[in-house]
């Protein structure tokens, strides 16, 4: 029998609508420096967000780096949306 192993997660991260209004304001290079931020984590990719489908941003983060550290980074990034 097959069994799977997970190896990652896509997350849906709500924010409140200030703050994505901030997000997609953001010129080009602030955009860059802010999904940057995220990728600067181990194990973070696939880094989105666009209003679409409400105030979110999207992730994935590899198994071996869905950490309570790697969650705190996250939350700190959030955070300092302003």
């Amino acid at each position: 029998m097959i069994k799977p192993v997970r190896t990652s997660s896509h997350y849906h991260i709500p924010i409140s609508m200030e703050q994505m209004e901030i997000v997609i304001d953001y010129d080009d290079e602030k955009d860059y420096e802010f999904m940057e931020s995220f990728t600067a984590i181990d194990g973070v990719e696939e880094v989105d967000y666009n209003g679409h489908f409400g105030a979110a941003i999207f992730l994935h983060i590899t198994t071996v780096n869905d950490t309570p550290e790697t969650w705190e980074k996250i939350n700190t990034i959030i955070e300092g949306i302003k």
